[in-house]
Order: structure tokens, then sequence, then C-alpha cells
């Protein structure tokens, strides 16, 4: 294995036994060859550790690090961070896999457009029903790349829109994190740390694309057949896991304020992204109201949040492709 690899492939394993040596298939199993895989064992209970080993003593580019203490994807990212190599870094969780061809296209197109950040599009992936749902988790409006910026991924980021940015496994140039001071996911987010590291790397001046060519196939958190969460996630998606990107909003907030002088554009879009994740809150307690047969409170709440075009847009976007804002 050489010693700096084109690809550091960071993986976030808890509980992941059934499922990541699929996932670690997947990167095997690619065209381009020149990457690491560190995979960060968040102290699972279960045998995640020997099957990640045994992968590891026939492959020399894995490698396997396991936590003392469970403290969630952020934190064990962060440590898969500090030990890569790689030119270039991206993530593959535990449950997801890879399109044959992701890291290939990818390192090329990153290569020619002389970018810091690219992204692909992503196939959604039922693990109850056991086959591809969605083909493509957004569309970029008949065109095949779309540059990235701050300001496009925070107006794509909050509900009713059907895809959200942070849900992106872009590339990211190593260099430019260590160049911007931006080396690893903040401890502050109790959610939306994707978002949050994509957002503030844009914002700090890199050079992002993102495409419309699948390449990450994700295992959605709440399946058609058995509605339960994603074995690896620990993240909240009630109303705790909403109140959480609000307060990582305010940081992101509080950043532009302060080293752009109050870019207002940008902060007019975070305003946005605020107030779509508070209408979130509202209509699903909405909705909680009406499965209890509460009509009153529920006529009550929607006459006072005005919830007919948000629930308008819901609908919509349930039924149609998510395109991107433009």
């Amino acid at each position: 294995m050489s010693p700096t690899p084109a690809v550091s492939v960071i993986m976030s394993a808890y509980n992941a036994e059934a499922f990541i040596g699929r996932a670690i298939a997947s990167l095997q199993a690619q065209t381009f060859g020149d990457w690491e895989l560190i995979v960060i064992d968040d102290c699972s209970s279960d045998d995640t550790q020997g099957v990640t080993e045994a992968l590891a003593a026939q492959d020399a580019r894995i490698r396997y690090l396991r936590a003392d203490t469970n403290r969630g994807c952020a934190i064990a990212r962060n440590a898969g961070l500090g030990e890569a190599r790689g030119t270039w870094i991206t993530i593959l969780d535990a449950d997801d896999q890879y399109t044959p061809d992701r890291l290939e296209f990818l390192y090329n197109e990153a290569q020619a457009r002389r970018a810091d950040i690219v992204a692909d599009n992503q196939i959604y992936f039922d693990e109850a029903l056991g086959r591809v749902v969605r083909e493509k988790a957004y569309t970029l409006g008949g065109i095949d790349c779309l540059p990235l910026t701050a300001e496009r991924i925070t107006d794509n980021d909050a509900p009713p829109r059907l895809f959200s940015c942070g849900l992106l496994k872009p590339f990211i140039r190593r260099a430019f994190m260590t160049q911007s001071g931006v080396t690893i996911y903040d401890p502050a987010f109790r959610h939306a740390e994707d978002f949050g590291l994509l957002f503030t790397l844009l914002f700090k001046g890199a050079r992002g694309f993102m495409f419309e060519k699948t390449g990450y196939i994700y295992t959605i958190p709440f399946g058609v057949k058995a509605p339960k969460e994603k074995q690896t996630s620990r993240t909240d998606y009630g109303k705790t896991g909403w109140l959480a990107i609000i307060e990582a909003n305010g940081i992101l907030m509080e950043m532009v304020r302060r080293e752009a002088h109050g870019d207002v554009k940008l902060l007019a879009a975070l305003q946005r992204r605020k107030r779509r994740c508070s209408r979130e809150i509202v209509w699903r307690e909405f909705r909680q109201h009406l499965r209890e047969g509460h009509i009153l409170q529920a006529l009550k709440m929607a006459r006072h949040a005005n919830l007919l075009t948000y629930a308008w847009d819901a609908g919509r976007n349930k039924f149609r492709a998510s395109g991107l804002m433009m």
C-alpha cells in the first residue's frame, strides 16, 4: 500500500457486524484502487471488530481502530481524519455502499476541475425490502454538474425539500482542510455535523461541484416495510433532532456574522433554513394530533402556523424527484 494513497475513506462503525462486510466489499470492488480505509469502531458490542480485522488481515489497505467509549459518529470520524494520509478524504458509512466506479469518477472530476470538494448523487436502498427504492436522490434540472456554494446548500437543506445536502458524502481535498483550519467535524454539533463541515469549508472558500451521476448507495434510516431507524445511526429524528439542527444553524450564523461581517444573503439563507426546520417540528406535531384524534388541537395549530402551504409542498415533493434550487 502506498504511504500516501490518493483517497482516504473514513468509516465510523457501531454494531455493524451484519453489514460492514458488504460496505467494505463495495470499496474493494472499485475500479480505482489507490485508497486506504480507516474503520473506527465506536465501541461496538457485537463482533464488528472480528469481521473487520479478518478483512484487514487480507487487505493491507484496511486499518482498524477501536474507541474505548461510545461517543458518536462525529467524534469517531474525527479520529479517522487524524489518521488519514490520502490527498482526498471521503466517507463510507458502515451500512452503505459505493457503485463500482465512484472513486474513479470523483477523483478524475476533482483533478480535472481543480476542485477542493466534489460530490455525487445518491441511490436510496431499503434494507427491509432488500432493494433500491429511489434511483436518484436529486436532479439538477438537465445539467450534469452544479457549483457548490454555502448559500446553495443552505437553501437545499431544510424541509419540505426531499433531499438534504447534509446527506452528501463528498470528496474533500485534505490540503484545503489544513489550509482553512477546518480539519474535524465540529464537536459542538449534536446533529447535522456533515452539513456543518461542508458549509464551513465552502464558506472558507472551497471550490466545489456536485454531479447528478450516482455513486453512493445510501441505506435510508426509516424503511418502507419496517420503519425503524438504521442501526448505525444514533440520531434523533424527532423533535429533539430538529431542535439540534436549529441549534447548529445558530452556530453557523454566528460564524458568518463574525467572519464575514454579516454576509446578508448567506445570513438570510440560514434564517430561512431555521424557519423551515421550526415549521417541520410544528408539522409533525400537527400530524401526531390528527393520528391521535385530537382534531381541535390540530386545527388550532394549523390556523396559527399556516401549515397549508407547507403541507402542499411536502406532498408534492413526496411524489417527485427532488430538484435542487439553482
